[in-house]
């Protein structure tokens, strides 16, 4: 049984070894694209690899200081908009992206906003709605020119002090 297993292992690794081979001009494509958006954030852009190995397709995403909450967070980020970008030329996929302030936690005042500045511009490229769910204090505190936040927001407040309060029908 452990000979076989191993076999079907490496037979896995080698088919997903083809797999990248045949999708190469896809696979960089996606690097390209996660590279576009890390490149606007950060004067030293991130990079993303994939690479094929036994256990499937590994991702990584070298960065400065990429050890940091915020980095991962921008990578994160990055990724997210790689993939709206990936799905809207395939024309599969929601559209819609929603992130919450969780993503935001740890991240430089100057980071969040051009974040916000690069969801809002791709979203209206790309013809998706994004949503971010962030605490007021935080999305304020930086402004950056040609952006003004204030023209994205809703009025909307998100409650559970009351019975009709929630989101999407659920209470928290």
């Amino acid at each position: 049984m452990k000979l076989y297993l191993q076999f079907e292992r490496n037979n896995l690794a080698l088919r997903l070894r083809k797999n990248f081979s045949e999708q190469e001009a896809a696979l960089s494509e996606a690097i390209l694209a996660f590279e576009r958006v890390s490149k606007s954030l950060y004067e030293s852009a991130g990079s993303m690899t994939i690479e094929p190995s036994s256990n499937g397709p590994v991702f990584e995403f070298p960065m400065q200081g990429d050890r940091s909450k915020g980095i991962k967070s921008m990578q994160i980020f990055c990724f997210d908009m790689m993939l709206m970008r990936l799905c809207h030329k395939k024309e599969i996929g929601p559209e819609f992206l929603v992130h919450d302030s969780h993503l935001f936690d740890g991240v430089d005042g100057r980071q969040i906003i051009s974040a916000l500045k690069i969801g809002a511009q791709a979203a209206k490229e790309l013809g998706f709605q994004y949503i971010v769910t962030m605490n007021e204090d935080d999305a304020f505190k930086e402004t950056i020119e040609g952006f003004d936040l204030n023209d994205y927001v809703l009025p909307v407040s998100l409650t559970d002090a009351t019975e009709d309060g929630g989101l999407f029908g659920c209470r928290f």
